[in-house]
């Protein structure tokens, strides 16, 4: 018996103690990474994939070799980025991967691959680029004491600040502005310049629309709530300040004030009636931070691909809430009444979450799971029906324009599903501001 425990420990303490993957040689030299602990794959974490650059404002060094052997083990590593009013975690070199590989990978496999690039705006809120950028520098100067608009003297002055500096620095927002202004970016067209390789060169619509993109099979989709965790942002001294006028896109061009009242109230219309902008109604508004700034965008996007590609076009519409909607049920009662995910929900039904139970959503777990890794695989997320992927995804196409609906019961819906969607989608096309 006494034995038998001991057998029974060492197995329990195996689990907590990481276990080594044998060596392997990348272009950057030799790393080792761990085994899961539960035994079920390898993970290398955190490998780098280029070095930040010594200087601010310039691209990363891609050219990246280590000597020795690099331990790939540290699971949670962060770009600078500020929590809260003042809270700045994270490091400059933050260039790295996590890569999981099946136990039989090696040199000789070929597996299909999923990249996953995570969210947050690129930063950690994008507030910067709702401006113009000489104009934005000098406001975040202004707030550190400087005075200036001299293009070259605010590069220098924003060159010798610490990133801590950077990072923690508010500029207050106008009065009226919904609060999910601060959380969207513009493009920023950048210019040519010998030796330097740039990153974004034309308008993305523009690139869209005129189909100068790598034609592929493409998965693309929103959840039905997108707008609660932002409404949840409000409160009492912004709420009466909302003006749906005022909270339109910077990518609208409306000349009289007096449309754009007319744009906005309409839309007020849509989400609460006649009723008051108020707590009570933040629930219902919500559909404006969604709809407006994610669900139309995505659904724009996907009706351009249907004109443009080729390729399968897959389209869905995330509406299952369950217990790994967690956002939902951290952001308060105000919120209780829309049944449905939120931003990025669809994610913990992808991704392990610590913390987040698997208890009862074992099924949707494998059901996600299963439709993405078909797509990665197959091109196709139900390549066949089965006892858990019962009902089969039909591509959109321009004339069958559809999307496929992720709750409890599967089904299918018209690609613009509200009355709200459908008006946005004829304002963009009377108001979308031109941009060569």
């Amino acid at each position: 018996m006494k034995f038998y425990w001991v057998v029974l420990w060492s197995l329990w303490a195996a689990r907590l103690v990481q276990q080594p993957t044998p060596l392997v040689h990348v272009t950057g030299g030799w790393l080792r990474g761990v085994l899961a602990p539960d035994g079920s794959h390898k993970r290398y974490l955190a490998i780098p994939y280029a070095r930040h650059p010594i200087k601010r404002f310039q691209g990363p060094d891609v050219n990246l070799n280590w000597d020795g052997v690099f331990e790939a083990i540290e699971e949670n590593v962060r770009c600078f980025q500020r929590i809260g009013k003042s809270l700045v975690v994270g490091q400059k070199n933050c260039l790295t991967l996590n890569i999981y590989t099946p136990l039989d990978a090696s040199h000789n496999s070929r597996y299909p691959v999923m990249v996953f690039f995570h969210g947050g705006g690129f930063y950690d809120g994008s507030w910067v680029l709702q401006f113009k950028p000489v104009y934005m520098a000098s406001l975040i100067t202004k707030v550190m004491g400087h005075l200036t608009e001299d293009a070259q003297e605010l590069y220098k002055i924003l060159l010798n600040k610490s990133d801590s500096e950077l990072i923690v620095t508010r500029v207050p927002r106008k009065e009226g502005n919904i609060i999910i202004s601060e959380c969207l970016y513009t493009p920023c067209i950048e210019k040519q310049f010998e030796g330097i390789e740039p990153f974004l060169t034309a308008v993305p619509y523009n690139v869209l629309t005129k189909g100068h993109y790598n034609k592929v099979p493409i998965m693309i989709g929103s959840n039905i709530e997108e707008g609660l965790l932002f409404a949840s942002l409000e409160n009492d001294t912004t709420i009466p300040n909302i003006k749906l006028e005022k909270s339109l896109p910077k990518d609208l061009s409306i000349p009289l004030e007096s449309e754009r009242k007319k744009i906005g109230d309409k839309l007020r219309n849509y989400y609460i009636g006649d009723e008051e902008i108020s707590k009570r109604t933040l629930a219902n508004l919500s559909r404006f931070h969604g709809e407006v700034y994610f669900t139309y965008p995505i659904l724009e996007e996907t009706e351009i691909y249907l004109n443009t590609n080729d390729k399968p076009v897959y389209s869905y519409l995330f509406k299952y809430s369950g217990w790994r909607n967690f956002i939902k049920l951290a952001i308060g009662k105000t919120f209780e009444s829309k049944k449905g995910a939120t931003h990025a929900e669809d994610l913990f039904y992808l991704f392990r979450v610590m913390g987040l139970p698997t208890l009862f959503e074992d099924k949707m777990i494998n059901r996600m799971t299963t439709l993405w890794t078909n797509f990665a695989k197959f091109g196709d997320p139900t390549p066949a029906v089965s006892e858990l992927l019962p009902l089969r995804w039909p591509a959109a196409t321009f004339s069958s324009p559809v999307s496929f609906v992720i709750d409890e019961e599967f089904s299918i819906s018209h690609l613009w599903y509200t009355d709200s969607l459908k008006y946005l989608r004829d304002v963009y096309t009377k108001y979308r501001r031109k941009r060569d």
